[in-house]
């Protein structure tokens, strides 16, 4: 049965056909993580981040998340504090961002990679009045104000001793 030019040519054909399924298969999308704000106190908030029921890391952050606990959808209108999870092509394991207010009347911003860097922000800013944040052509972006320095004073663009900055969140 061996020499069987028939056995020959149907086990080729089966081979090529195994070959080509496991070939043409799409890559498997990592699965979704999600998060729930497991702890809010006035200065301190735990968020969890889940995948398949299992804990993937907990994040402890410098604020009070009470507002995003109480959030509905992400549909809901801003509220003083956000937390929120982002997928797309440049981020396929998906970003948690968290803004809070911080301090008198600052605000900030940090954002995590749960899959792959866990409780550590991979960008972590602080605004002297705003943090805002929008997806652009599939790309984070961050806006925030600074206080001017001496010599931006002098400009135009620092008319109220502040001013703003944009920028692309990059892993």
């Amino acid at each position: 049965m061996k020499n069987n030019p028939r056995h020959r040519q149907t086990s080729f054909l089966l081979t090529i056909m195994l070959l080509s399924a496991c070939a043409s298969a799409p890559p498997q999308a990592p699965e979704r993580w999600r998060w729930i704000v497991a702890e809010t106190g006035f200065a301190a908030s735990t968020v969890e981040v889940l995948r398949s029921g299992a804990l993937l890391t907990t994040i402890d952050v410098a604020c009070d998340l009470s507002d995003a606990k109480a959030r509905r959808s992400d549909t809901e209108e801003h509220t003083s504090s956000r937390v929120e999870a982002i997928y797309g092509t440049p981020y396929p394991n998906g970003l948690l961002i968290i803004s809070c207010p911080t301090g008198a009347h600052s605000e900030r911003i940090d954002v995590y990679d749960p899959a792959g860097r866990g409780a550590t922000p991979v960008y972590s800013r602080v605004g002297s009045y705003f943090v805002d944040w929008r997806i652009d052509h599939g790309v984070l972006l961050v806006s925030y104000d600074l206080p001017c320095d001496a010599e931006d004073r002098a400009t135009a663009s620092c008319g109220m001793a502040f001013h703003a900055v944009e920028e692309q969140v990059e892993l």
